[in-house]
């Protein structure tokens, strides 16, 4: 690769690292009872200047990352996200919801039921999840 490429693909990570977005959420199951969870990786392509917009995209595509999408919600796809990014962790500007959704992925809701054992189960999990993101607003 050519140095005037190679500057570029490096400066590119750069601005994913800035310009990522990552959108866990868990929100009241509409109908019914429980939650649901929601994850979504977005690109803030539209911020940004042509030349930065080519320069990640040589990037995503040096690392064989999707980002032809305005959301990224296939459960591989933000693996492999995740799994690129995580060295690199401690730069994102959006570090505290990276590591929601890591904990997501890693702790799937627990499907409840009217037997109250799931229920338990259920309860746990919500405290965990509250217990989770309270420490992460004191930690980052």
């Amino acid at each position: 690769m050519g140095g005037m490429k190679r500057r570029l693909t490096e400066l590119g990570m750069g601005f994913v690292l800035d310009k990522i977005r990552f959108r866990p959420s868990v929100v009241k199951y509409p109908h019914g009872f429980g939650v649901v969870c929601e994850l979504r990786i977005q690109i803030m392509f539209n911020t940004c200047r042509p030349m930065q917009k080519e320069a990640m995209q040589m990037w995503c595509n040096e690392q064989g990352l999707a980002y032809e999408t305005l959301y990224i919600k296939n459960k591989v796809e933000i693996r492999r996200w995740i799994e690129t990014l995580e060295p690199y962790a401690p730069l994102l500007t959006d570090e505290s919801n990276y590591r929601k959704l890591i904990y997501l992925l890693d702790n799937p809701i627990p499907k409840a039921s009217a037997v109250k054992s799931t229920w338990d189960m259920f309860y746990q999990w919500v405290e965990d999840w509250d217990e989770f993101c309270e420490k992460l607003e004191f930690t980052l």
